[in-house]
């Protein structure tokens, strides 16, 4: 999201650019016997070394050893921590997971040798894998260069990967098609004919809230985890921790599951493919739907997915305020749910309610009142249908502002487009390749997910780079007509930036640039807006453009901490912390692991990273409920201003 204060960028490096590492250079033949070569590097991988390390290795933990994500630099630190943390979790050997060695290339000069391999620890008995990234060195001897490890079970507690349908009509459900009658009667917790799991029916033995009583008469229900929010990351931790045994609801405001999207604008639809897009567990979206999801499609397979998997989930309810007791550990939550009050009392809780900010951003100009046309944010938009003919004025130029002016044209509407700071387009097929080599229906979502979100981020930058500017240089036209349309455009933006940084401000284009660049949909960008007069705008330079409907695609502000804040007071929110943004060793901020506020959590992100990091969070609060929580190891951080 752009920021009242202008930064000049070239005296000020993000912490995505000061983070250490970079893309080995490395000539490696085409067949080689690797599979010897990663055993021999395991054999002793319990006893590291900093001889086994290349100057620049990085080692990049899930919950495995540490409880949490942590990402160590430089061979020193890295084989410090890795023997202290050995010893204290009692890791016994790793076993190379046989056909896993492969050679990886990126680019022509980009090469090296990856392992898979599988390890457990004593203390607590937990079951982890990991992944091996080999480089050669002087002498003909192979050296670590990444080190990846990752928690995969607590040993003998379920399987967090794993949840078996709960109705027998699963099979339809698993489409989502003509489902109406399924959910009503999930919804009436009868479908599965059980106890255990319905929308607003009976959530782990407890009475559902239609039965307007609690256990023993009482409005106060006792449940272990409550989760705030019933979208991809509500669902997603659900769904985990019910693999788990753990019992939870989750709080939805919305009438049915799936309206956070299908209450979107008509035409908002996914820029990331289907098989990318789906909820833990199986294939959320066969293939009758489209490569590129809909926001009713998204609405549709969510629902299925949780009458398929009897998620507990209490509709139409909302979190009035809530409390926290040091002294019992405990949380209160008074809820309301159509008009009836109760409250809800947990040892955790999770706030799911979306990694994006709520508070829409709304720049202020001077003689608004004098505008005889409508206003309105891009949160208020649905549709340009009704506005056929007329003139419309987008501001900003990120994802929603290339949307709506698409909506806009495709209505018939004269459009244009201001433009105050380049903006990074990333044609969406440059992403397809690259996704539709991991996500595809012959590889398990969840080990496309380890090979995509266990590398550190400094490595993953770098590769998205070297594929994507590859890809950019390639077509010069393409953004050279951009700019002559009047589009200032970034073709070699850093994509790991604008997701987990900036949470957004880039364009993934599925097509409107093309519009652009034919002088479909005009631009201005040239200079900046003063103020409002009857009929548009008035900018600067003294020119005025003209229009009916002026939508700010301007983005949105705040923090999931402001919520945590409104619901538990400001010393519960001061000791979670702020949610999301990347912290000095690379790791997202807040998300997915243990704060500093005792069994409070943030969920959110992006259908992937919602997907995957939900089952790290599940895992530690089956830990907490078995009264052997993972120890959280916060030593050794990495300090960039050290550098």
């Amino acid at each position: 999201m752009a920021t009242s204060k202008m930064i000049d960028e070239s005296s000020k490096k993000s912490i995505l650019e000061r983070l250490p590492g970079q893309l080995p250079i490395s000539t490696i033949p085409e067949v080689g016997d690797w599979e010897s070569i990663a055993g021999e590097i395991l054999k002793d991988l319990p006893n590291l070394s900093t001889s086994f390390l290349a100057v620049d290795a990085i080692w990049r933990d899930s919950f495995a050893l540490t409880g949490t994500f942590r990402t160590f630099y430089f061979p020193d630190t890295i084989a410090r921590e890795w023997s202290l943390l050995c010893k204290q979790r009692g890791v016994l050997s790793a076993k190379l997971i046989q056909g896993s060695a492969k050679i990886i290339r990126i680019g022509s000069k980009h090469a090296w040798l990856d392992c898979k391999f599988s390890f457990t620890t004593t203390n607590p008995a937990t079951e982890c894998s990991g992944f091996l990234s080999l480089v050669p060195s002087e002498g003909g001897k192979w050296k670590i260069w990444l080190l990846r490890t990752i928690l995969e079970q607590i040993t003998g507690h379920g399987d967090v990967d794993s949840l078996a349908p709960c109705s027998q009509d699963a099979s339809t459900i698993s489409e989502g098609r003509n489902l109406d009658k399924t959910l009503d009667r999930h919804r009436d917790g009868l479908a599965h004919g059980t106890t255990n799991g319905s929308q607003n029916g009976p959530t782990n033995g407890l009475p559902g809230l239609d039965s307007g009583t609690a256990p023993n008469g009482s409005s106060t229900y006792d449940i272990y985890v409550v989760i705030i929010g019933g979208g991809q990351s509500g669902l997603g931790i659900g769904g985990r921790l019910q693999a788990l045994g753990v019992p939870y609801v989750i709080l939805e405001q919305h009438s049915s599951v799936g309206d956070a999207w299908k209450t979107r604008y008509a035409s908002a639809r996914l820029h990331t493919i289907r098989e990318y897009s789906h909820l833990p567990f199986d294939r959320t979206f066969g293939p009758s739907y489209p490569e590129y999801l809909g926001k009713d499609d998204l609405a549709e397979g969510h629902r299925a997915w949780a009458a398929k998997y009897g998620i507990n989930i209490w509709l139409s309810t909302t979190v009035d305020s809530g409390h926290w007791d040091n002294k019992t550990q405990t949380y209160t939550l008074n809820i309301r749910r159509m008009g009836k009050e109760s409250q809800v009392t947990a040892k955790h809780v999770i706030i799911a309610t979306g990694a994006g900010s709520h508070t829409p951003v709304m720049p202020m100009f001077p003689n608004r009142e004098k505008y005889r046309g409508l206003v309105l944010h891009s949160a208020q938009y649905v549709s340009a249908n009704e506005w056929k003919r007329k003139k419309g004025i987008v501001i900003g130029t990120a994802n929603t502002g290339h949307d709506v002016a698409s909506d806009m044209y495709d209505a018939g509407m004269n459009t244009t487009m201001v433009q105050r700071n380049r903006t990074y387009v990333l044609p969406v097929e440059y992403i397809e390749d690259r996704y539709h080599a991991l996500y595809n229906d012959k590889i398990p979502t969840e080990v496309s997910d380890r090979i995509m979100f266990s590398n550190p981020i400094s490595i993953d930058r770098l590769t998205s780079a070297e594929v994507l500017h590859a890809m950019a240089r390639a077509q010069p036209e393409r953004w050279d007509a951009l700019e002559r349309a009047g589009f200032k455009v970034d073709p070699y933006g850093d994509i790991q930036e604008a997701i987990l940084v900036r949470l957004g401000g880039h364009y993934i284009d599925v097509g409107t640039s093309a519009k652009i660049s034919n002088g479909l949909i005009k631009v201005k960008s040239d200079s900046s807006i003063t103020s409002y007069t009857e009929d548009g705008l008035l900018f600067a330079d003294g020119t005025e453009t003209k229009a009916d409907v002026i939508v700010f695609a301007t983005g949105f502000v705040g923090n999931l901490k402001q919520r945590a804040a409104q619901l538990f007071g400001d010393e519960v929110a001061e000791r979670a912390g702020n949610f999301f943004g990347l912290d000095e060793e690379g790791e997202i901020v807040g998300a997915f692991k243990p704060t500093q506020q005792p069994g409070f959590w943030y969920m959110g992100g992006a259908l992937g990273h919602a997907r995957y990091h939900s089952r790290f969070l599940a895992l530690s609060i089956k830990a907490h409920q078995l009264g052997t929580a993972l120890p959280v190891y916060m030593g050794s951080p990495h300090r960039l201003d050290s550098e």
